[in-house]
């Protein structure tokens, strides 16, 4: 059997029991194994030393290789954690559009399916998504941009659909990027506390907040 047929990908990132950010990242980027496990060690180090606390000589070491030799897969430690935020960002962003495309045309349904993938998503990648929400505000020049660019392409897909709303007659006038900015915030703060042998799945938590959110920017809300 071969090394890709042992570990398949999973169907759904918003679904898995058992998420591994590396391999997904290996296999949509076609990196070698050698940067898979350069970046599976990075996330686990950045998640116990922080960015700054982790040396090229102490990942170097984690895999196996000698420190000059990380350059033969990663041109900088900023640039690596670069990829591995922007990586991320368009993952969750591609799911949540691919759900987007089947969803209801009414501005509040989409925005209920919008939020509970975005809570779904951060609840089930909570491992991840802690580390490099964190860690991200280290990157500098271009690294930043990039980063910046793909957060905001994601900011937009929810203040698009609060915009229509507004528009629409469905929502109450306000700033939408005051409503869009909360929602995205909520994925993060909720994948601290999430646990997925807890009372509520995530698919449950992301549809709570979901109804939450629509019915208090409905017109009628009070």
């Amino acid at each position: 059997m071969s090394e890709q047929a042992a570990s398949p990908t999973p169907v759904s990132v918003f679904d898995t029991d058992e998420p591994d950010f590396a391999a997904r990242m290996a296999e949509a980027e076609g990196i070698s194994t050698k940067r898979e496990a350069i970046v599976r060690a990075a996330l686990t180090m950045f998640a116990t030393h922080g960015y700054q606390g982790t040396s090229l000589r102490r990942l170097a070491d984690s895999v196996g290789i000698e420190a000059g030799s990380l350059y033969n897969h990663i041109t900088s430690k900023n640039d690596l954690l670069s990829d591995m935020v922007v990586f991320a960002t368009h993952e969750v962003l591609t799911g949540v559009r691919d759900r987007l495309e089947t969803a209801p045309a009414e501005p509040a349904d989409r925005l209920r399916v919008a939020i509970t993938s975005h809570i779904q998503f951060h609840c089930v990648q909570r491992e991840q998504v802690i580390v490099l929400d964190r860690e991200f505000t280290v990157l500098s020049g271009e690294n930043a941009e990039k980063v910046l660019a793909a957060r905001a392409a994601y900011e937009n897909v929810f203040r698009e659909i609060v915009a229509e709303g507004i528009e629409g007659g469905a929502f109450r006038r306000h700033d939408a990027a005051l409503s869009t900015k909360a929602i995205l915030r909520l994925g993060p703060g909720t994948a601290t506390w999430f646990h997925k042998n807890g009372p509520e799945t995530a698919q449950q938590i992301g549809a709570f907040y979901a109804e939450l959110f629509v019915r208090g920017l409905a017109v009628d809300a009070y």
